[in-house]
C-alpha cells in the first residue's frame, strides 16, 4: 500500500480575489474584504477526482493527514483509506503546523506528499523534507511560480495516478517565492528558496516562471498600438488591463501609470480605476455593455488565468464572455512556453476551454499567432 502525506493550508489564496496578491501576514485584512477559503476547495476537487476518475488506486493508497482545518474532515468525505498523523494545536494554523505535519508523515513513511497551497507552503515543507521525498502542489496560493505544482487540482489527481503506477520519473523542482511586501507594492522580486524533489509531467505540472530579458521594445509597441487601436474602435467597452510588463506597456502608452502587479480598468483611454478586486470588477461591469480583458501569459508556464490574478474570478469571465479575452505577448516569450493555461474554479468555463482548442495571441501591431490551449 501506497502511503501519501495530504495537507492543506487553510488560509493560501484567500488574498487573491480580493486584490491583496497574498496572504501572508494579510489574514485579517482578507476576511475583512471579503475574503473566502480557496484551499479546501480546491483539495475536494482533487480528491473527487481521484476518487471517481481513478478508482483502481484507491484500495492502494493510504493517506496520511493532518486534522482540521489541514485536511482530515475533507478526507472523511470520500471513500479514502486515511489517517489522521498530526493534529493542528489550533484551528488558526501556522508554518510551524505545515512543518510538524510533514515530520510526523516522514516518520511514519511516505512516499510523497501532496499539498494544496501555495509557493509559501512549498517552502516551509522544504524546509523539513530537503530531498528525502518528492512534493506536490494542489494549486491554491496567489503566484505559485514554483515548479512543483499540478496545473489543476484535476491534473493533480491524475499525476497521484501516474505515481502509484509507477509511470511518472522523479526529478529536481526549483521553489521559488517573492516578498509579498514588495509584491503588494508593484515590486517584483523573485527568489529561488532550494530544489526539492517532484514529480515530472510537462503536460501536467508546471514549470518554473521564466524571465525574458532580450530588448523588444520594438515588438511591445507595436502590440501596444494594436491594443490602442481596439480601444479607438471600441470606445464604449471597459478595458480590464492585467497584470505583468507586457500589459504595463500598453498602459504606458496611453500614459497610464499601470499598477504592475494588478489590475486596473481603462474606459475611452482613461484609467477609472487602479487595483481593482474582483467585487470591484464585477461593480464596473455592470456599469458597462461591453467589456475586453486584456492578459499576457506568464513566461515559462503559460498560465493566462489561475497565477497571479485571481480577481478574475469565474463570475467575472463570465459577465466579460470568454471570446472578449485579447491575450498578448511577444514572440520570444511565447517561444517559452508550449501551450496556453488556464486554471479556473468553474467546470463549465474549463470545458467550454477545452473546446476551444486554440486561443490567438497578438504577437505585435496586426499581428497574430494561434497558441494550444491546454486544460
Amino acid at each position: 500500500m501506497h502511503r501519501i502525506g495530504f495537507l492543506i493550508n487553510p488560509i493560501a489564496g484567500m488574498g487573491g480575489r480580493v486584490g491583496l496578491k497574498g496572504t501572508d501576514g494579510m489574514l485579517k485584512e482578507a476576511i475583512e474584504r471579503g475574503a473566502k477559503p480557496v484551499a479546501p476547495v480546491r483539495a475536494r476537487e482533487f480528491l473527487q477526482h481521484f476518487t471517481t476518475n481513478h478508482t483502481e488506486h484507491i484500495d492502494a493508497l493510504l493517506i496520511l493527514t493532518a486534522g482540521d482545518p489541514m485536511g482530515a474532515s475533507i478526507c472523511s468525505q470520500f471513500e479514502v483509506a486515511y489517517k489522521t498523523s498530526y493534529v493542528p494545536v489550533s484551528a488558526h494554523t501556522t508554518k510551524n503546523d505545515t512543518m510538524n505535519a510533514v515530520r510526523m508523515f516522514l516518520e511514519e513513511n511516505c512516499e510523497l506528499i501532496v499539498f494544496c497551497g501555495g509557493d509559501g507552503t512549498a517552502r516551509d515543507i522544504l524546509e523539513v523534507v530537503k530531498d528525502r521525498v518528492p512534493i506536490l502542489g494542489i494549486p491554491a496560493g496567489v503566484k505559485m511560480y514554483s515548479s512543483v505544482f499540478a496545473t489543476t487540482p484535476e491534473s493533480a489527481a491524475h499525476v497521484l495516478s501516474d505515481f502509484i503506477n509507477g509511470n511518472v520519473r522523479i526529478g529536481n523542482g526549483d521553489i521559488l517565492d517573492v516578498d509579498e511586501e514588495a509584491y503588494r507594492q508593484g515590486i517584483w522580486n523573485v527568489k529561488l528558496y532550494g530544489i526539492c524533489k517532484t514529480l515530472v509531467e510537462p503536460e501536467f505540472v508546471q514549470s518554473g516562471k521564466t524571465m525574458i530579458e532580450v530588448d523588444e521594445s520594438e515588438i511591445l509597441d507595436g502590440i501596444a498600438e494594436h491594443v490602442i487601436e481596439k480601444m479607438d474602435e471600441m470606445a464604449d467597452a471597459l478595458f480590464i488591463l492585467g497584470p505583468g510588463t507586457t500589459v504595463a506597456h500598453v498602459a504606458s502608452k496611453l500614459g497610464i501609470e499601470k499598477t504592475l502587479l494588478g489590475i486596473d480598468c481603462v474606459h475611452a483611454k482613461k484609467l477609472i480605476a487602479r487595483d481593482v478586486a474582483e467585487q470591484e470588477l464585477l461593480g464596473l461591469l455592470g456599469r458597462y455593455q461591453r467589456a475586453v480583458l486584456v492578459l499576457s501569459p506568464i513566461g515559462g508556464q503559460g498560465f493566462v488565468i489561475g497565477r497571479g490574478n485571481q480577481q478574475i474570478s469565474p463570475e467575472v469571465l463570465k459577465r466579460i464572455g470568454l471570446e472578449n479575452i485579447m491575450v498578448i505577448a511577444t514572440p520570444a516569450k511565447l517561444s517559452t512556453i508550449p501551450a496556453l493555461r488556464f486554471d479556473i474554479p468553474e467546470r463549465e468555463i474549463m470545458d467550454k476551454l477545452k473546446v476551444v482548442k486554440y486561443f490567438p495571441v497578438i504577437t505585435g501591431y496586426h499581428t497574430s499567432m494561434i497558441k494550444m490551449v491546454q486544460v
